[in-house]
């Protein structure tokens, strides 16, 4: 593994269990929903039909969305670099005795045979935390024809809007307003104050990163590794709708993009 993905097990592993006990509970009760805001599947309508598919969640965390999946038919392999968030998906997957297979392991180099699964899915997961020059390339290799990458990430624009409390200083909104709850480091603005070519590794803390790229980066990326873009879809928290993560970006959220949700699929090999 490289530098920051050592960093990032490390950061995850002790962060893990305040954040499973923070925002656990809330993501489990709505476990079939996307991003910051919970946006339900149901209204997204983003999922191909998951009966006896081979699917693969990438940054598992504690398996909520895992479980769900398997309990929808899939047969589910999770997959994370932190043996602390696995921990706590394997408790909650034999709490009600749902069949997931849990793997330790980074998107950057997945330890998967080639064309092994008909879907990966990733909620700000290893999408989000792996660097995507290596992680779109690891996806499209075990993808199999047809086969789906749905994933959810930050859209460029909220962090190229993203303000420090009491400081001018463009800030990535990262882990430390999660911890309890809330976001304590500031709040996005509507006022640029980043480069939108220049979005990536961004810092969060102890040597941990995170990733966002622009959009056409994202297609490019794709294009290069035989994934063909269905759909990109910006979603608008529905009013009334209060994030966990991101409760001071609520309304921010409901008048420009904060993530940004990308479907692709896999073309045949040559």
């Amino acid at each position: 593994m490289r530098d920051h993905e050592r960093h990032n097990r490390t950061s995850w592993d002790r962060k893990s269990d305040r954040y499973q006990a923070g925002h656990g509970a809330w993501i489990g009760a709505l476990p079939d929903a996307w991003g910051a805001w919970r946006i339900p599947e149901a209204d997204l309508r983003l999922l191909p039909a998951l009966a006896g598919s081979d699917t693969l969640e990438l940054g598992c965390g504690g398996g909520q969305w895992a479980i769900w999946l398997a309990q929808h038919g899939a047969r589910v392999t999770g997959i994370d670099l932190s043996g602390r968030q696995l921990a706590h998906a394997r408790r909650n997957a034999a709490g009600v005795g749902v069949p997931v297979a849990l793997a330790q392991g980074s998107a950057e180099l997945l330890p998967f045979a080639p064309a092994s699964f008909d879907l990966v899915i990733s909620d700000h997961g290893a999408m989000s935390w792996a660097d995507p020059q290596r992680a779109v390339p690891e996806v499209a290799r075990v993808l199999r024809t047809d086969g789906q990458l749905i994933f959810c990430s930050t859209s460029p624009l909220f962090s190229m809007c993203w303000e420090d409390a009491g400081s001018d200083r463009p800030r990535w909104p990262g882990w430390p307003g999660w911890v309890g709850g809330r976001n304590r480091g500031g709040r996005p603005g509507e006022l640029l104050r980043g480069s939108y070519f220049d979005l990536a590794p961004h810092p969060e803390g102890d040597g941990a990163q995170s990733f966002t790229i622009a959009h056409g980066e994202w297609v490019r990326l794709f294009r290069e590794n035989g994934l063909a873009v269905e759909a990109l879809v910006e979603p608008r928290p529905p009013a009334g709708v209060i994030s966990h993560f991101y409760p001071e970006a609520t309304e921010w959220a409901q008048r420009w993009p904060a993530e940004t949700i990308w479907k692709v699929r896999r073309e045949a090999r040559t």
